[in-house]
């Protein structure tokens, strides 16, 4: 793929959605009540997928569900009916997570503490709530494919009442919603949780405190791409944006909680779970209007109240969550696009980058995958929040094993720093292409760094920056 298309196709994803033909995007995936999973692909790119064949189901048999968080590679679901989270996936690549081992149980034994939110953080791990005012933090320890052994599941937080909701944020604190208020947790002795002193605070006013507006049985949270948090209340066909705009911790001043989209102009009806749809938009779950709702800041007041701004996107009974994830096969030919979001990606051995202000979580392993076998791709960036500035860090060795050409292209406004071996497994069947564009802003600043060995093959390097050092001579 020439670089001028890889570039053009940053640029297309870095505008977020447009008027008219929308820009290609992740498939999005709609949690029902009863525990059937459907996705959502705009295949014609009309701004919806109300189309045939546009909404298919993809995963069934999680009985009922309680929440969903995906880390860019897995589905991770709560199950009220037998107290497990499930894992679903889709192994085989051919669209959907209906085959034998796709769905998996990856935790159990919340005791009668029935789950309620998921979130997935850094690291491998995911974070559930449960009904009785537990915070859970799971994660695969030993690498088992599994959080059922050992160790694998810990108390984070307790107290909270009903705690639906949670959001895990850039600093690693997490935001967890319930029938009180928002509440943040943050693990301030570093010692695995935060069940000490002042590890538990609340982070938006108390029920009834005058001159401020409060939120009260939080349905779902997400992150605003601003450094604000959208948070639903079911009870309220409400969505409010919350902002903590003096920096003093938490959202409990004057006009740092206010409506963002109400049943008056949005028609909202069950608003539950949302997820990042690109140009300051989001999808938001209406259980009670049956369908999936894009919402959008159109005319850049700060809200979503006025006409148009709340439309249908999609038709899904009991819509209760929603998540967006990279589709295997996007953009074809084994390519792989990195495009900087809103903070630096540091890409390491042990743990996913994630870049929060975009909504975009991928591991290592799914960066891994997308040089294997088969017509693999990740794109990355997809929330639209790009605000041109950051660095890319390859500090993960990454090997193309498969068959043909294939193209690895990191654009970043900052630099770019190649600190693990590049490598073609194969080279005399193998052709890789790399191409890096550092200083992507104009700003003179963004250097190309070459670490360690990068063999491509027969391959193209491609790299552009306001300087270039390497510490291997000229990749080959």
């Amino acid at each position: 793929m020439a670089f001028a298309a890889l570039a053009g196709l940053a640029a297309a994803w870095a505008a977020g959605a447009a008027e008219g033909a929308e820009a290609a995007r992740p498939p999005f995936y709609v949690l029902r009540d009863i525990g059937t999973v459907y996705v959502l692909r705009d295949t014609n790119g009309d701004g919806d997928a109300l189309d045939v064949g546009e909404n298919l189901v993809w995963a069934t048999g999680l009985s009922t569900a309680t929440g969903m968080a995906t880390d860019g590679r897995c589905l991770y679901t709560g199950d009220l009916e037998r107290l497990v989270v499930h894992r679903v996936q889709d192994l085989n690549g051919d669209g959907d997570a209906l085959d034998a081992g796709e769905s998996s149980v990856w935790a159990d034994d919340f005791g009668s503490s029935w789950p309620e939110g998921v979130a997935a953080g850094p690291g491998g791990t995911v974070y559930v709530t449960g009904v009785d005012g537990s915070t859970w933090r799971l994660c695969d320890a030993n690498g088992d494919g599994d959080a059922l052994d050992a160790g694998e599941k810990t108390l984070y937080a307790a107290g909270i009442w009903q705690p639906w909701a949670i959001l895990v944020e850039r600093d690693g604190s997490l935001l967890v919603g319930g029938a009180e208020r928002i509440r943040r947790l943050v693990d301030l002795n570093g010692d695995g949780d935060a069940l000490d002193a002042a590890e538990n605070v609340p982070y938006t006013p108390e029920p009834g405190t005058p001159g401020v507006q409060w939120v009260v049985q939080t349905n779902g949270l997400l992150a605003d791409g601003s450094g604000g948090v959208l948070a639903s209340v079911m009870s309220e066909n409400t969505v409010y944006r919350v902002r903590d705009l003096n920096g003093d911790g938490d959202a409990m001043d004057l006009i740092e909680v206010l409506s963002y989209a109400d049943p008056v102009y949005g028609n909202l009806d069950g608003p539950i779970g949302m997820a990042p749809f690109g140009g300051g938009g989001f999808l938001l779950a209406e259980y009670g209007r049956e369908q999936v709702s894009l919402v959008r800041d159109a005319n850049g007041d700060g809200d979503a109240l006025d006409l148009g701004e709340v439309v249908r996107y999609a038709d899904v009974p009991g819509a209760a969550f929603v998540a967006n994830m990279p589709d295997p096969g996007t953009l074809g030919n084994n390519n792989v696009t990195l495009i900087e979001g809103d903070d630096n990606w540091n890409i390491t051995h042990d743990a996913p980058f994630t870049s929060y202000g975009d909504g975009a979580e991928l591991g290592v392993e799914r960066l891994r995958a997308a040089f294997g076998e088969g017509p693999t791709s990740v794109m990355t960036g997809a929330g639209g929040y790009n605000n041109e500035h950051g660095d890319i860090t390859l500090a993960a060795p990454v090997d193309y094993s498969g068959t043909g050409e294939a193209a690895l292209a990191m654009t970043a406004a900052g630099h770019i720093t190649i600190a693990r071996p590049v490598l073609c497994s194969e080279p005399g069947a193998d052709r890789l292409d790399l191409v890096l564009e550092a200083d992507a802003a104009g700003r003179g600043a963004g250097l190309v760094s070459v670490e360690a060995p990068v063999m491509l093959g027969d391959g193209a390097f491609t790299a552009t920056g306001s300087d270039f050092f390497s510490g291997f001579g000229r990749p080959s």
